[in-house]
């Protein structure tokens, strides 16, 4: 399988949700990207799945709005609420991250933590009971047992069930292809976040540079790989740590940089900021790039956040990184969002 490009040394039913705006936020609803911007309103709403939380939207405390009314398993401590509105998009700090501009998101939801080891196990291991041994409906492999180019072991055993080396249960799942992203993600009715759903979550609406902030990146804020001429030259921690283990950044998220990076929706070209709608973007119709790993050029999915074997450049929230989209990689994982209105 082909390396990754998210990490410079190698090569929780978590997931995003967007959230109905038109008119009334009422919880997630299935249905395709709306590229339209809407009028909110908000009206009194019960607490229908009796978890403590309403679908009524509260504009002095965001917060605190369920993102599902009617599933009792979505509440604010898994699943934030993120406003409609613009964002600063971009840096002109990268080639491929020109111009920097105001983009317009509809609402969603994001949840607080990555996709678990534990949680994509079970999907897994529910495939394995329809007859797709480590297999998408397609046919395609789930998980890389067969990886070869990093020195870490798998953390998923490939055994009957499926299971998790104890202690990696809450840690990231990595090891997966784009494919694998989508397959889990379509399996809860849901899908990948698109870029500027994940920038927006990862930045705030300022473009901070980081999901702290401004401040540079420390092990005591990431789990990455300082490279810088002061540092030891060593990994924070040179594994992945679980999810959560780190100080929250915008909107109460846990590890939006390093850890692990993350698959996104969108196919990758180097100049789609430059051509891109300023409404609910969601990526070019295809993808392509060239690097020293790949010089003939590669059918490019995204990856965003860094990871564990990442320096500090790769934390940044802006950054974008160029995937094939046969890739895996022990710094690779992903994300779901519930398509709506």
């Amino acid at each position: 399988m082909k390396p990754s490009n998210a990490t410079q040394r190698f090569t929780l039913f978590t997931a995003l949700c967007i959230v109905s705006v038109q008119p009334y936020f009422y919880g997630c609803t299935n249905n395709s990207f709306d590229s339209a911007r809407s009028d909110s309103a908000v009206e009194t709403f019960e607490d229908n799945d009796g978890d403590g939380y309403s679908g009524l939207f509260d504009e002095d405390d965001p917060s605190s709005f369920d993102c599902n009314d009617e599933d009792p398993n979505i509440t604010p401590h898994n699943y934030r609420f993120i406003p409609e509105g613009d964002f600063i998009r971009g840096s002109e700090l990268g080639a491929d991250t020109q111009p920097t501009r105001d983009i317009f998101l509809s609402a969603y939801c994001i949840s607080v933590y990555e996709v678990t080891n534990e949680e994509f196990v079970s999907f897994m291991n529910a495939q394995r009971q329809l007859g797709y041994e480590n297999e998408t409906t397609e046919g395609l492999p789930l998980f890389d047992f067969e990886d070869m180019d990093d020195p870490y072991p798998e953390r998923i055993l490939d055994s009957s069930p499926y299971t998790v080396q104890i202690g990696y249960e809450h840690h990231p799942v990595v090891e997966v292809y784009r494919w694998s992203a989508i397959a889990y993600c379509q399996s809860l009715n849901m899908r990948l976040p698109t870029e500027a759903e994940w920038e927006k979550a990862a930045r705030g609406t300022e473009g901070a540079l980081f999901p702290w902030g401004n401040d540079i990146a420390t092990c005591e804020r990431a789990n990455y790989w300082p490279r810088e001429p002061d540092s030891s030259g060593l990994p924070c921690v040179d594994d992945t740590q679980p999810v959560g283990s780190y100080p929250a950044g915008f909107f109460g998220l846990y590890d939006m940089a390093g850890n692990v990076s993350e698959w996104i929706h969108d196919w990758y070209q180097a100049n789609y900021y430059d051509e891109s709608p300023t409404e609910n973007p969601v990526g070019p119709a295809s993808g392509w790039s060239v690097d020293e790993m790949n010089p003939d050029g590669f059918e490019a999915g995204l990856a965003r956040g860094g990871s564990l074997g990442s320096g500090a450049g790769s934390l940044r929230s802006f950054h974008r990184v160029a995937e094939p989209i046969d890739a895996t990689s022990n710094g690779l994982g992903f994300r779901c969002v519930i398509p709506t209105n």
